[in-house]
């Protein structure tokens, strides 16, 4: 069985119990586990964690992978009005992973309403797809409960929940809800890969907001083929925007629904 950080990119990642796994269930020890200086790679909460208020971000410059387990993360960023802070920052030789090994609760049902706006709220997002069977066109309402979630405090600024700053970033599972700040993740000069998991929750109408759930800007290459981008507003690219001169790749199973661009 594959260790988190060195799975191929499409494969279905869980850690292994013959692998070092460091557990973490507090601030302290989840800052410990990521810190630079700390040889093993995969990290499982334990806990619900409310990190601190800050104005720094936590850096990743090692193989990570940071398992949710169902458990979710509060943050708040105080951060000055003219820095662009997030809670991770991943950086040269960094590779950041994170998944959830607990499934988010996911209510289908066939619902043909007028208003396919998506939304979010406290851990659940609501979201519209079309299927066409037969030549018949149908609405399906989806509700996803988080199980993992990533979340900010009503206080928090922060820039991104990820921004990839010369690293790479792999998102496998859980929801990520920046609800007060600009954008889930941001990849300014980096890679990022998404094959699961939630981008939600942002409603940012400031002109400084590009890309409500993902911004790809620079030298930077984005592959989204899992997962859903739903329920964002931004001033530029309600969902996704990109000013990148690298390939951005958009396909497979992944899922880009209800998301404004003002």
């Amino acid at each position: 069985m594959h260790t988190c950080p060195e799975c191929a990119e499409d494969t279905e990642i869980e850690l292994s119990a013959d692998e070092d796994i460091l557990e973490a269930g507090t601030e302290e020890g989840l800052l410990t586990a990521l810190d630079a200086n700390n040889t093993i790679k995969n990290i499982r909460l334990t806990a619900d964690i409310d990190l601190s208020s800050t104005a720094a971000a936590i850096e990743i410059s090692k193989q990570a992978c940071l398992d949710l387990n169902g458990y979710t993360i509060t943050f708040s960023v105080h951060a000055p009005t003219d820095q662009s802070v997030p809670v991770f920052k991943v950086v040269a030789n960094g590779d950041f992973t994170i998944m959830d090994s607990v499934s988010a609760n996911e209510e289908i049902t066939e619902n043909n309403v007028t208003d396919t706006t998506a939304s979010y709220h406290d851990g659940i997002l609501t979201y519209y797809v079309l299927q066409t069977r037969n030549n018949i066109t149908n609405k399906f309402q989806h509700v996803a409960t988080a199980a993992g979630l990533i979340t900010s405090r009503d206080d928090s600024n922060a820039d991104a929940i990820v921004t990839v700053d010369g690293g790479k970033f792999q998102l496998h599972g859980g929801m990520f809800a920046n609800t007060t700040g600009v954008r889930d993740v941001y990849v300014n000069n980096g890679s990022f890969t998404m094959l699961g998991g939630y981008l939600t929750g942002i409603n940012n109408s400031r002109l400084k907001g590009r890309g409500g759930a993902v911004s790809v800007m620079n030298a930077s290459t984005a592959t989204i083929s899992g997962g859903v981008i739903a329920g964002n507003r931004s001033f530029y690219g309600g969902g996704i925007h990109i000013t990148s001169s690298e390939p951005v790749q958009i396909g497979g199973t992944a899922v880009i629904s209800g998301n404004t661009a003002d």
